[in-house]
């Protein structure tokens, strides 16, 4: 990666109770991102799982999600070390952990996605595509 660097950390835990149904999630994670000096080219995300869970591939998909938002804007490689995923056998689900992690990198860059949501009375998650996102992620 070139450019000038900067540390990145947060630790995001989510906790929402929905129709009597609590949905719990915890991701910590810290990185390094560098702004991209050609911006013609697609940035570089690259993913590292320090304690495996059972959710990582709901996490992954929430960073790549987030960051082919961000970087439509914003073009950046991205590292990401993931040192905890946690979860709770009865109250955790994919959809949890994808809101969580794209939750948690939104408050580590201050950015937002328009339109993505958990509503808090259904469950359902609301993931709008741009036409900047590449989609299915890892094709």
């Amino acid at each position: 990666m070139m450019g000038l660097s900067r540390k990145i950390a947060s630790e995001f835990r989510f906790i929402q109770s929905v129709n009597g149904k609590n949905n719990y999630a915890l991701i910590s994670f810290e990185g390094e991102v560098t702004p991209r000096l050609d911006k013609s080219t697609q940035g570089v995300l690259r993913l590292d799982f320090l304690m495996p869970a059972e959710h990582d591939p709901a996490a992954q998909v929430g960073a790549v999600y987030f960051f082919d938002h961000y970087t439509a804007e914003h073009p950046v490689d991205l590292c990401l070390r993931f040192s905890r995923v946690h979860s709770m056998l009865v109250d955790t689900s994919v959809a949890t952990v994808l809101y969580a992690t794209v939750m948690a990198l939104s408050e580590a860059f201050a950015f937002s996605i328009e339109g993505f949501t958990l509503d808090a009375q259904t469950g359902v998650l609301s993931m709008p595509f741009s036409k900047h996102v590449r989609w299915p992620p890892f094709a």
